[in-house]
């Protein structure tokens, strides 16, 4: 009898566990980790919020996201009241 409720209590114990991570896994696919660094992604390595910042404190301005080194952009150029992040 008390060899029955032990291996009951192992299987239960082994199903909870696989239930567990099957859901534990399902959770953790939601975020993209990989580095992307586009504009209008919301996912950690996104940069939708520093966007909307510069934004909102700079009200009429263009904001552009770009991959180039930042001393190619500017060459040959005059800016001036200009933010980089």
């Amino acid at each position: 009898m008390n060899l029955r409720i032990v291996i009951f209590a192992v299987v239960a114990l082994a199903a909870l566990l696989l239930v567990y991570f099957y859901l534990g896994k399902e959770r953790s696919a939601r975020y993209n980790w990989y580095q992307s660094l586009d504009k209008n992604s919301s996912q950690p390595y996104g940069t939708l919020v520093i966007k909307k910042m510069l934004e909102l404190s700079h009200s009429g301005t263009k904001t552009t996201n770009e991959k180039e080194p930042i001393h190619k952009l500017l060459e040959g150029k005059n800016y001036k009241n200009t933010d980089y992040v």
